[in-house]
Formats: structure tokens, C-alpha cells, sequence
């Protein structure tokens, strides 16, 4: 009989060996032979329903801060003028970074869970072929009105606020999702291209969930659809109750990200 550990192995190392590229959008391709049904909301509208009762309710009760119920949003011109920096300086990745800010300290505007200044956040880097930041191209986009040029921080910021979040949350979110001992999300990276698919999607603003992958397999099998083993296999399977992030047009949800660890 096949060891679930040494399979479980096979399975991580596979997925971490994919070559680096533009994934699309995972629930379009999570299902086969059914193009007209909304999995997307279906697959989506479960991360989010879970983490309510999951993995945020866990912070609320550590007294771990985040935006009121884990929604964050970035405005649509903003993102589109960060793509169009990315490919100024050919950046081939955006990588989001979980952090930690202290809300008085940026332009930002954040309803924070508890009454505190400091919460959790997503810093961004346009990063090379080789997922390295250009010339220090860190941005803070998320809940802000103002232009990208203002949102630069430094390297040295965004380490501080990276070791912050490490410090501060990681913790007990690796207790929530121990991920065979690598621990939970630190940062998410999307591929340039993927970005423009999602930007071909015009709306005001994207919403920004901060949720948990569920379980995509049960979720499936409810909703009567024909699961793509190969997509599950590479994605989500054994990474429920891993930190994720979701985004939202306002008709459309998307899941491009490859997250590490």
C-alpha cells in the first residue's frame, strides 16, 4: 500500500516544480465539460462563507486585527497603472506579501476588526523572471485613493512590516494550518499575464477576500459538478484552511495566485 505521507510528498513537490507561468484563473478550469455554470461563485462564496466561521473567528478570538470581515479592495485605475509600471520595467510577477501596518502611518482608508492601528495588510512587489523585487517597486494599494507614485515604500519597510506580520499572526495561523510543517500563507504571486486577464474584467473597484481555501473536492461533489483531478490535485488538494485570497469584480471571482509556501 502507497504511504499517504510519501504521496502527500510526491504531491507538494510536484505542485512546487510546475514551470513558473501564467496559471489563469483556477476556478474556470477547476471543472470539466460545464463552461456556463458560475463555479467560480460557487467555489469562491465557500472559501469566504469558511473563513468567517474559520479562520477569521480564530484571529477574533487571538485578537489578531484585520479589516472589517476580511474584505479589502483596490481601485481599478490603480491597478491597471501598477500593471502598466510592471510592464515599464518588465516585471514578469506581482507578488503580494502579507504585512503588518499601522494604518495611521499610510494613506489608507481601513475599518479594522478590533480598535487598533495595527492589522493585517498586502504590500505589493513587481518582481523579475526570477521573483526578485526591481529597484525596490513595493506598493501599499489596498483601501487607498491615492496615486501609485505616493504608495512606494521601501525594501527596508516592507521587511519590517513582513517580520511584523511574521511575528504577530504567523503563529497561530501555522497552528490553524500546519501545512505538513512548512506553515501557513506568507506571500501570493501572480504572473503578469494572468493580471491582464483579470483587468480585462473593467469594474470600479476589485474586492479583496481574505479567506481559506475550503474543501474544494466536497464542494464540487454537492453542486453535482465533474471535478478536473488534475486542477484539484495541483491546487488544493491539502491545502484546506490555507490562507488564500479572492479577488471580486463585482460579477466575476478570481483565483490566479500561486502561494507560498
Amino acid at each position: 500500500m502507497e504511504n499517504s505521507n510519501q504521496t502527500h510528498q510526491e504531491t507538494v513537490e510536484k505542485r512546487t516544480s510546475i514551470a513558473h507561468g501564467p496559471i489563469g484563473n483556477k476556478f474556470d478550469i477547476l471543472t470539466e465539460g460545464q463552461e456556463f455554470i458560475e463555479v467560480d461563485h460557487i467555489v469562491a462564496e465557500s472559501f469566504i462563507s469558511n473563513s468567517q466561521k474559520g479562520m477569521l473567528q480564530m484571529m477574533r478570538e487571538k485578537n489578531l486585527n484585520f479589516n472589517a470581515n476580511g474584505i479589502y479592495e483596490i481601485k481599478y485605475p490603480l491597478l491597471e497603472n501598477l500593471f502598466k509600471k510592471m510592464l515599464q520595467i518588465d516585471a514578469k510577477y506581482l507578488k503580494f506579501s502579507l504585512v503588518e501596518i499601522n494604518r495611521k502611518n499610510h494613506n489608507v482608508y481601513l475599518q479594522p476588526n478590533f480598535e487598533q492601528d495595527n492589522l493585517i495588510y498586502f504590500a505589493v512587489s513587481l518582481e523579475d523572471q526570477t521573483e526578485r523585487t526591481i529597484d525596490g517597486h513595493n506598493y501599499l494599494i489596498l483601501n487607498t485613493d491615492d496615486v501609485l507614485e505616493n504608495l512606494r515604500i521601501s525594501d527596508e519597510t516592507l521587511t519590517i512590516y513582513k517580520t511584523a506580520y511574521k511575528n504577530r499572526y504567523l503563529n497561530e495561523l501555522n497552528k490553524y494550518f500546519p501545512n505538513n510543517g512548512k506553515g501557513n500563507t506568507v506571500t501570493i504571486s501572480y504572473h503578469f499575464r494572468d493580471l491582464a486577464n483579470m483587468l480585462s474584467h473593467v469594474c470600479d473597484k476589485y474586492l479583496i477576500y481574505l479567506c481559506e481555501i475550503s474543501d474544494v473536492m466536497a464542494v464540487i461533489k454537492q453542486n453535482n459538478l465533474r471535478l478536473s483531478t488534475v486542477v484539484y490535485s495541483t491546487y488544493y488538494e491539502f491545502r484546506e484552511k490555507q490562507l488564500t485570497m479572492v479577488s471580486y469584480s463585482g460579477e466575476r471571482y478570481f483565483d490566479m495566485g500561486s502561494l507560498y509556501p
